[in-house]
């Protein structure tokens, strides 16, 4: 158990460095913030096309069906209690809501996807030491883009860092969470675990296609699509 608690922890904590790399680029200008925004979008979708969506399906069609609309509907709930508090407090970041509204969706979006990818390492190490050691780095890895994805909006809605930093430490406390309850119950349904993962790649689909992709359109459509092009390069080349 310790060894999944350690290695865990390190793989969710992969996203706060995302956030430090975040913190030196900055305040980034509109064309800068489209192609940030575009290569986060390129790295959930393709996130969710080549990792969530085969395994969710290997557990059913059926299930993965309920599980993406599920997550979409979710999102889309989430989305309207953010969006009314905002709404209700005009004062709080002013002109820049947006861009904070947009971080707090991405992040909503990447815990969602934490919890079933914790999950896997936990029954990875049920498995073997071995398995549970791959798939921590291959998460790990892969987390490190997601936590300036996250980063990148909240810095532009003019989230302190502390806020910024506190919001990618809680997601990152999600994939040892995961983890635990994967290797407490190594027994757990794929037909579970699968449902889970189509509920995160629900969720993750909403996210990209009503916040990041239209954001980085009005900035700068080219540049958001070279961003796009971009993050999918490096879920190719990472998962």
């Amino acid at each position: 158990m310790q060894a999944v608690i350690m290695q865990s922890v390190l793989a969710g904590l992969a996203t706060v460095i995302g956030a430090v790399i975040a913190l030196g680029v900055g305040k980034p200008g509109p064309r800068l913030t489209a192609l940030l925004l575009g290569f986060a979008s390129g790295i959930m979708l393709f996130v969710v096309a080549i990792d969530l969506l085969p395994h969710a399906l290997a557990a059913g069609r059926t299930r993965t069906a309920i599980g993406v609309i599920l997550g979409i509907l979710g999102c889309k709930l989430c989305d309207i209690i953010i969006a009314n508090y905002l709404r209700n407090s005009p004062s709080l970041y002013g002109k820049r809501r947006h861009f904070f509204r947009v971080g707090l969706m991405v992040a909503l979006g990447i815990a969602l996807h934490d919890l079933p990818e914790g999950l896997a390492i936990g029954a990875g190490f049920a498995s073997s030491g071995a398995i549970g050691t791959s798939l921590a780095i291959a998460i790990g890895l892969h987390n490190i883009p997601e936590g300036l994805s996250v980063a990148v909006p909240l810095i532009l809605g003019g989230a302190s860092k502390w806020k910024m930093f506190g919001l990618c430490l809680s997601i990152s406390l999600v994939t040892p969470l995961g983890a635990i309850m994967g290797s407490l119950a190594s027994s757990l349904s794929s037909a579970f675990i699968g449902m889970m993962l189509a509920y995160a790649a629900g969720a993750m689909t909403y996210v990209v296609a009503d916040e990041l992709i239209p954001t980085a359109h009005e900035l700068s459509r080219s540049t958001g699509i070279l961003g796009l092009a971009l993050g999918a390069v490096v879920v190719v080349l990472w998962l």
